[in-house]
């Protein structure tokens, strides 16, 4: 790989901010190409989302993946909402499995577990049988 992930995907970012739609298109082009040339374009998966974060982050929204055993209060909601400034994209789910609680996954970076199966997990580690040796 001539350059890494994170080069390619900042360059790409600086080409295309604040381009008109045409001029952008021609950009991608030409940055797709590069891409091809190097013999990286294989890689254009991982650096388009490197991309993506790179703009959210200059833009200032923050991405806040919350999964709760239950669907969250409006209180909840709130807080979280709060927390996470006006200009973040929240998705909630609903995995029964957590028992009680809540997970976070936040900018795809930090994974806050409040969750009682965690709490259940450490209380109780699973441990090899006394036979299995």
């Amino acid at each position: 790989m001539k350059h890494s992930r994170t080069q390619y995907a900042s360059a790409l970012v600086e080409s295309l901010q604040g381009a008109p739609a045409a001029e952008r298109r021609n950009r991608a082009r030409r940055f797709f190409s590069i891409l091809v040339r190097n013999g990286d374009w294989r890689e254009l998966p991982a650096i388009l989302r490197h991309a993506e974060r790179l703009s959210r982050v200059r833009a200032g929204v923050r991405t806040v993946e919350v999964k709760s055993s239950a669907s969250l209060s409006p209180a909840v909601r709130t807080e979280i909402k709060t927390l996470m400034g006006p200009r973040a994209l929240i998705t909630e789910s609903v995995e029964p499995q957590l028992l009680a609680g809540l997970t976070m996954l936040i900018d795809q970076d930090v994974f806050v577990d409040a969750s009682a199966a965690s709490r259940i997990r450490h209380l109780f580690p699973r441990r090899a049988p006394a036979n299995s040796l």
